[in-house]
């Protein structure tokens, strides 16, 4: 496993085989296929454990930020701060996110589960936002569409970053706080009929 998304992180997953894995991890070509079904089911194998340690950092970060903070522009502009770097640590995987999350593959189906989840906490976090704000506003249909559009804002500017448009994330993060508060203070402002 460490071979296989040690290859995606330097490779991106269009160069993995079997071959190549078997090669980084040292055995034979043969002892792939006592770990893994085919090169599809490592890939998953691979984007599940990716996924995982993705989940785990936005978790602690969640945790460290705890309820206290909501709504403090320091602290979202630390978490917008915080994706877009992992956008560059983790660029092959990002590649894979942007790339595959659409497709009917089990790649796809794990990275579809990851953005599934991510929006969930992200939903999460603003019921607690706007309870405690505008307790009126926490109508669920508007909190999915603002989660939505903020992973959309985030997905284009991390892939901006992928792309070389930009290489600063310090600024995007600050845009995308200004961006978010502006939402917040529109679903507010503008309660549900």
């Amino acid at each position: 496993m460490e071979a296989a998304i040690g290859l995606i992180r330097q490779e991106g997953a269009e160069q993995l085989t079997t071959t190549g894995v078997t090669a980084r991890a040292g055995i034979a070509q043969s002892g792939f296929y006592l770990y893994f079904e085919n090169i599809e089911d490592c890939k998953r194998a691979a984007a599940q454990q990716v996924a995982a340690e993705v989940r785990q950092f936005v978790a602690e970060y969640r945790r460290r930020s705890g309820p206290e903070a909501d709504g403090d522009p320091a602290v979202i502009h630390d978490q917008h701060q915080a994706t877009l770097r992992l956008f560059l640590y983790e660029r092959r995987f990002a590649e894979l996110l942007l790339r595959f999350r659409h497709d009917p593959s089990p790649l796809g189906e794990v990275l579809r589960e990851l953005i599934d989840q991510l929006r969930g906490d992200l939903i999460d976090d603003l019921r607690q936002l706007v309870l405690r704000i505008a307790p009126g506003a926490a109508d669920e249909r508007r909190l999915t569409i603002y989660a939505d559009v903020v992973m959309g804002m985030v997905m284009a500017v991390g892939e901006g970053l992928l792309d070389g448009r930009y290489d600063d994330p310090e600024p995007l993060a600050r845009e995308l706080t200004l961006a978010s508060f502006a939402l917040a203070k529109a679903t507010m402002e503008n309660p549900p009929d």
